[in-house]
């Protein structure tokens, strides 16, 4: 199950998740909104499963381009 949302500044955040066979498609659904709304509350700009992405880009930038905060 994937679900993404968009922020008012144009931030895409998602989460996803993939339930075992013997797992209810309701208790999947919840972890996966429980993960996608834990994302929105700590007012991520950057989908968890990607952050190590944009510190990699940051750590091969000039120390003048990135900032991370």
């Amino acid at each position: 199950l994937y679900l993404q949302a968009e922020s008012t500044t144009g931030a895409i955040l998602s989460a996803e998740e993939m339930g075992q066979p013997e797992t209810p498609v309701e208790e999947v659904v919840r972890t996966v909104t429980r993960k996608l709304l834990r994302q929105i509350q700590q007012g991520g700009v950057v989908t968890q499963s990607c952050q190590w992405m944009v510190l990699l880009f940051m750590a091969f930038s000039p120390a003048d381009v990135c900032k991370c905060v």
